[in-house]
């Protein structure tokens, strides 16, 4: 008999829609974000290194530097791709 895990949940709060650090990405970086938030959740502790992240998003290496870039500069995520909060 084939057991399935439960699937892993993250809280959103409802201030990421009028949050300035998000709002003021582009449509783009902001799914980035939320597909790297339900990655983490789903990964727990797990290092998402940035061939991995690259493949997960489907983007090439340059698109995903931009990306983590931008990021970065809104101290959404650090340097290890793990969100800051």
């Amino acid at each position: 008999m084939k057991t399935t895990k439960p699937a892993s949940w993250f809280r959103l709060y409802a201030e990421f829609a009028t949050d300035p650090k998000v709002q003021m990405l582009s449509e783009q970086d902001q799914r980035r974000y939320i597909m790297l938030l339900c990655f983490r959740c789903s990964n727990g502790d797990v290092t998402l290194h940035d061939e991995e992240v690259t493949f997960l998003l489907r983007v090439t290496a340059d698109e995903w530097a931009s990306t983590k870039a931008r990021l970065l500069a809104k101290n959404l995520i650090g340097e290890d791709n793990k969100p800051t909060a």
